[in-house]
């Protein structure tokens, strides 16, 4: 029998039943005893289909998480989240359990197996409104955090406190440092992220991974504090975000070289220390006179010295920027980071994201349009944003050979 993967799963469980007793047998009685909520019954079925029916594991893991779900073992049920890969799960046994956690309240949970689902089969059920709920539940907007809450907790060193922006885990303020005698940042970690381990280890690593790396085209940091507040100072830098330079267009191809050779080299020099951004996009490079650059946001940075700290099933990232891989909820890698770069890249020559509007099932393995040739350079600029964005991780270039070849292509303007 064929494996099927994803949504084709469902047509692998029915010819498995068809086959007779055994693993099938197994797996409709333990899917009965489940259905008529007799959980402690079905569970040692199902982990004894894993055996006898590997070609439908993922399926089955998600009843198996049900089943401890609603025994109350909340935390074996996480256990076995973590060994799912919702990419190989069929969508209904997927969305039972997602629909299993939402009930028990579990909803960060919930979200990050909607958000898979979504990924996979965006018009199954009604995943789309459940998805879109457990964000409101689970995301609530951060503007109801007001300033003057903040500004109670900034220590008394830092004067005419401002809000400048947002972070994925806080806001993002500017002041005075009465102590070194000149303008900061202040990223400063909400109050409702503050009450979450997970948000405060993330940025904790934010923390280390910024102090770690020192290179003119990264953000600098100044100091850290956890009480009576977490938060870390770094340089104010009076430029607009790289984002808001698209906004007006297209860009003159001399400043895309330029400016994408900059981001290279601040990736190539976070990859030699292990470290990978996992969120190039524009709105993260800022653009100062000069076209001088800077990388900033590492809070969603992955340490190859450290272990991953994601919500199970949940991949980090910006989807619109997303390499294959992470969208298939694999590990991201420095060439996941040279992906987004690509893509950066066509935006800037364009004007356009390529994969804007496009579902992420749809993007799993295809590749972006090549960029025109042009009159000095030919098809080589194509040539080489084919070889960031291509699908295999193994055949794009590192960030440091990237830099070099684009800052060349510039120099033959």
């Amino acid at each position: 029998v064929a494996v099927a993967v994803a949504g084709g799963a469902g047509a692998c469980w029915t010819a498995m039943r068809t086959r007779g007793p055994g693993g099938a047998s197994t797996l409709q009685r333990a899917e009965s005893l489940l259905a008529a909520g007799r959980e402690s019954e079905a569970l040692p079925l199902f982990q004894r289909a894993l055996n006898s029916c590997p070609g439908l594991a993922d399926d089955i893991r998600c009843h198996v998480v049900r089943c401890l779900i609603r025994q109350g073992q909340i935390e074996l049920a996480m256990l076995a989240h973590q060994e799912l890969d919702a990419t190989r799960a069929g969508p209904r046994p997927l969305y039972l359990m997602a629909r299993d956690l939402e009930e028990r309240g579990q909803n960060e949970v919930a979200l990050a197996a909607y958000a898979r689902l979504y990924l996979i089969a965006s018009d199954f059920e009604d995943v789309r409104n459940r998805y879109e709920k457990m964000k409101q539940l689970t995301c609530p907007s951060r503007s109801a955090e007001s300033l003057k809450e903040l500004l109670a907790r900034i220590p008394a060193r830092y004067t005419g406190v401002e809000r400048i922006g947002e972070g994925g885990m806080g806001v993002v303020l500017k002041a005075f440092d009465t102590q070194l005698e000149h303008p900061v940042a202040i990223k400063v970690m909400s109050v409702r992220a503050s009450r979450d381990t997970l948000s405060i280890r993330r940025f904790q690593r934010e923390i280390r991974a910024l102090t770690l790396l020192s290179h003119p085209k990264i953000v600098k940091v100044f100091g850290c504090a956890t009480a009576p507040i977490h938060y870390y100072t770094m340089e104010c830098l009076d430029a607009p975000s790289l984002r808001q330079i698209l906004a007006r267009g297209p860009m003159e191809l001399s400043r895309v070289l330029e400016i994408a050779s900059r981001i290279a080299a601040a990736l190539d020099h976070a990859h030699r220390h292990g470290i990978v951004h996992r969120d190039v996009k524009p709105a993260n490079v800022l653009v100062a006179e000069g076209d001088a650059v800077k990388v900033v946001d590492f809070g969603l940075a992955y340490m190859a010295d450290t272990t991953a700290l994601t919500r199970s099933g949940h991949a980090p990232g910006t989807i619109l920027y997303m390499a294959p891989e992470q969208l298939r909820g694999e590990k991201a890698s420095p060439a996941s980071d040279i992906y987004a770069l690509g893509l950066v890249m066509i935006e800037m020559v364009t004007g356009l994201c390529p994969f804007a509007g496009l579902e992420p099932a749809q993007r799993l393995d295809s590749a972006p349009p090549p960029l025109p040739p042009h009159p000095r350079l030919g098809s080589e600029l194509s040539a080489l944003v084919m070889a960031c964005t291509a699908v295999a991780p193994g055949e794009r270039p590192d960030a440091g050979s990237l830099a070099a070849r684009l800052a060349g292509l510039g120099a033959r303007l």
